[in-house]
Order: C-alpha cells, then sequence, then structure tokens
C-alpha cells in the first residue's frame, strides 16, 4: 500500500499491533514484476475508491480550547459531532485534500442541507469527479482556523456537541489543531 498504510493506521489503529510476518518474498516478487504503485492503482484502476490519493494531512481535527475532536458519531450522514478527543482514528481520523476537502472515508464535511448552506457541519458523500463548493474548506496554519471557502464562515467549536459555521472572530473555539498537516 507504500505511503497509504498510514492512512490504514489512522482508519484501523489496532492493526499496527499485527506481526506481518516475513514480506520480503511479496515485496521481491512486486519488484520482479514490476508492479505499479498503489497511488496509480487508485488512479487509474479505482478512481471511486474512498481512499483520497491527494490527502495533505491525515489525523484527528482537534480544538485544543475544548480537547474536542471532530466526529463523524459513526453515521454516514448528519451532525458532524465533537467528542473528546481519543487517539484511536476510526471516528475521528479526516484527511485534508489538496482539493480542499475533509473527509472521512467516502464522506466530505459539509456545510448543510442538500441544497442550502448553514450553520450547522454535517457529512455529505463526496463528489469524486470535482467537489462541490459546500465540501470545500482551507486550513490557515498560521491562524489555526479552517474556513468554508464558499461563505468565508469558519469552523466552531459550538458550546453542544456539534461543530457549526460561524463567522470568523479571534476566538478559541475557531482554532483547530489538524494531525499531520505540513505547509
Amino acid at each position: 500500500m507504500d505511503q497509504y498504510k498510514q492512512f490504514f493506521y489512522k482508519m484501523v489503529p489496532s492493526a499496527r499491533n499485527v506481526d506481518p510476518g516475513d514480506v520480503s518474498d511479496r515485496r521481491q516478487l512486486r519488484a520482479s514484476l514490476q508492479c505499479k504503485t498503489f497511488e496509480w492503482y487508485l488512479k487509474n484502476i479505482y478512481p471511486e475508491a474512498p481512499l483520497p490519493y491527494d490527502f495533505i494531512s491525515l489525523g484527528a481535527v482537534s480544538n485544543p480550547e475544548s480537547k474536542r475532536c471532530l466526529d463523524t458519531m459513526a453515521k454516514k450522514d448528519g451532525p458532524v459531532g465533537l467528542q473528546s478527543c481519543h487517539g484511536a482514528g476510526g471516528n475521528q481520523a479526516w484527511a485534508l485534500t489538496e482539493r480542499g476537502e475533509i473527509r472521512s472515508d467516502d464522506l466530505c464535511l459539509s456545510s448543510g442541507g442538500a441544497f442550502s448552506v448553514d450553520n450547522l457541519l454535517r457529512l455529505e458523500r463526496c463528489n469524486v469527479a470535482s467537489p462541490n463548493q459546500k465540501h470545500l474548506f482551507k486550513y490557515d496554519a498560521e491562524t489555526e482556523k479552517i474556513v468554508h471557502v464558499k461563505t468565508g464562515r469558519c469552523v466552531s467549536a459550538g458550546k453542544g456537541s456539534e461543530a457549526e459555521l460561524r463567522s470568523c472572530v479571534d476566538s478559541a473555539a475557531q482554532r483547530w489543531s489538524v494531525e499531520g498537516y505540513v505547509q
């Protein structure tokens, strides 16, 4: 899986504890057959795969002030939650892509309902061909803000257990740490 093993480990952290045994024969076979990379496979054979091959960060998206992380709440659609950060990946593993999507598998962080934009952040199925404008965000590591491109609003840790879009202000509720982000 080449560089995608880190993606796999973020989604299934317990797999790090599994001893794969001696894989030297497999590596030798791959070299002798001149096999293509896993990235080539994703781009050319299975482009609709839920793995984002253009991710620039992978891991938890946390609000240091509240010590809570964005969480899918084990749902395939609906509101995105804020839960205590557990460090176990899974529901709290997000990929920030070069396109500007914040993804969990084949789901994208989105700015509202199917045909509208509102304050409540939710999960929607990502568009494989071209990103939906409601799914595009920009992370500014200097200000630690995650800005929704279409509205210019910032991802905010609400007082309850849901993440929201609010007007950008200088607030600890709008400061985020994106695990694995490198400028």
